[in-house]
């Protein structure tokens, strides 16, 4: 980092006019983090920037090719992001509210039900078959997370979900915005998978029985617990 600054300052040509314009771009650097923060002042919005990426993206800044603009935002991590590493990145999503179908009696039934809080895990691979996993959680530990079996159908053990034939997923960029449109509002949830997501007081539920009785998590605690971030990221990092 510190190289990539000195760089810098030392292309700048320096002037004796004071300088009265309001910035329009804040590049924000903090300690022992791999990440900055840049913020537009003019649009009000603040992204993520890898620290290695950023001399690039100071070259982008200042270029004024429409290509190259438009490849700017390829450079930034998504809000969110809580992990970016050898091609992992984890993202955070708060809750939020979806209409999702499930089959019940060979009939589509549509519901709204609040997604939980909820971490996704993607680690692009080769041929652009990534490995994506979701996981629900109650508050973000780093490595210690504790993760949750999503309460829906189509998961397999580790975070792992059937998607089926979509192709879509062999985009070379996948966003979690992406993902979460495509499992909550796009797909149509099946009773193929019969584990147990949650349990309470009263019983223990299946994943077609959570989502005709609930219309969110009530307590996160009562999510059948898979593992903590630590043990998946071992996984994926070996």
């Amino acid at each position: 980092m510190e190289s990539i600054i000195k760089s810098v300052l030392e292309n700048i040509e320096y002037s004796p006019i004071e300088i009265i314009e309001k910035p329009r771009t804040g590049i924000y650097l903090y300690d022992n983090s791999p990440v900055s923060v840049i913020k537009d002042f003019k649009k009000n919005t603040v992204k993520l920037i890898l620290n290695s990426q950023l001399k690039e993206i100071l070259k982008e800044i200042n270029s004024k090719s429409k290509k190259e603009k438009q490849s700017f935002k390829n450079f930034f991590l998504e809000e969110g992001t809580r992990f970016y590493y050898n091609d992992i990145t984890i993202v955070e999503k708060p809750e939020k509210e979806f209409t999702i179908s499930f089959l019940k009696n060979k009939k589509i039934i549509n519901k709204k039900l609040t997604a939980p809080r909820r971490i996704w895990i993607i680690k692009k691979e080769k041929k652009l078959k990534h490995d994506i996993r979701i996981f629900a959680i109650k508050e973000w530990k780093e490595e210690k997370t504790v993760l949750y079996k999503i309460p829906f159908p189509n998961m397999f053990n580790e975070g792992k979900i059937c998607f089926g034939i979509n192709h879509s997923l062999g985009k070379k960029n996948i966003d979690t915005t992406f993902l979460d449109n495509l499992y909550f509002q796009e797909t149509v949830f099946t009773e193929d998978n019969n584990q147990i997501v949650y349990k309470d007081k009263e019983k223990e539920y299946k994943a077609t029985e959570f989502i005709e009785k609930f219309s969110c998590v009530p307590n996160y605690e009562n999510l059948i617990e898979e593992t903590i971030l630590e043990t998946i990221l071992k996984t994926l990092i070996s």
